[in-house]
């Protein structure tokens, strides 16, 4: 799986303005950014499966009861019985214990991109701050403000058995969707960063700094070519998409 939480090793720089130097090791760079199917809210739902609820009895049993002769004197009286001088004798009763009955329940996920976003990319958050209708709507709310795009995205998933099965389907779901908002692609001057010696590597967190193309975050490297180019000696292409927009486990750290 991506190791998403390791340090950025190194940084890759184009500032406007600043003299070509032997730092300076971008070549050329694109930065892609595609919402079109990006979603504002994503809904996941699993079959149906039957689970253990609790529940609390809303009558009691009762356990004894006293038997009067005709002066009004106790026959028989049964442990607890005590007399009640507004009411005569109070009847004892046995609150029962809970009950654990099962029931049918689907599973779901829900999740607002738009709260994703905001520990995700502060660029991300930005844009989807002035664009997306912010949490879920159904078609009975009322009209939403011109120009705010709603976008759901429902996934319906009857092999998930249970809960965690079903986190992974959206977790997967967003992060194909997610990669699309932002995808640097660079070609840089040799296969090592100049600064740290470190040769550029796949799995890796790199700081993308590049004001021709307005991206500056920690990025995850996701494809590498090494090459020869005439009269430009060694060049490494890169391919980086944000931090979380592969992903193949939840549990990452989890021991298998």
């Amino acid at each position: 799986s991506p190791r998403y939480d390791q340090e950025v090793s190194c940084e890759i720089a184009r500032l406007i303005g600043n003299a070509p130097g032997a730092q300076n090791v971008v070549m050329s760079g694109t930065a892609t950014r595609d919402f079109s199917s990006f979603p504002t809210y994503i809904l996941a739902a699993g079959k149906m499966v039957s689970v253990g609820v609790r529940k609390t009895p809303t009558w009691s049993k009762l356990t004894t009861c006293p038997v009067f002769r005709k002066d009004g004197s106790i026959f028989a009286q049964g442990a607890g019985l005590s007399r009640d001088p507004g009411t005569g004798f109070s009847v004892p009763y046995l609150d029962l214990p809970d009950e654990e009955e099962k029931v049918l329940r689907q599973l779901d996920r829900k999740a607002s991109t738009t709260e994703l976003a905001k520990v995700l990319s502060p660029e991300l958050a930005e844009i989807l701050g002035r664009a997306v209708v912010p949490g879920r709507r159904f078609p009975t709310d009322p009209v939403s403000t011109a120009g705010d795009l709603y976008r759901l995205m429902f996934l319906k998933d009857a092999d998930s058995g249970d809960q965690k099965q079903l986190d992974r389907l959206a977790v997967r779901a967003f992060a194909h969707k997610f990669k699309d908002t932002l995808t640097y692609r660079c070609t840089l001057r040799g296969h090592s960063d100049p600064r740290t010696g470190l040769v550029w590597a796949v799995d890796t967190m790199v700081r993308i700094k590049d004001e021709v193309c307005e991206v500056d975050e920690p990025m995850w490297i996701a494809s590498r070519k090494f090459s020869f180019r005439d009269g430009q000696g060694a060049v490494t292409e890169l391919e980086c998409w944000r931090p979380g927009s592969f992903t193949i486990d939840t549990n990452e750290d989890e021991a298998t």
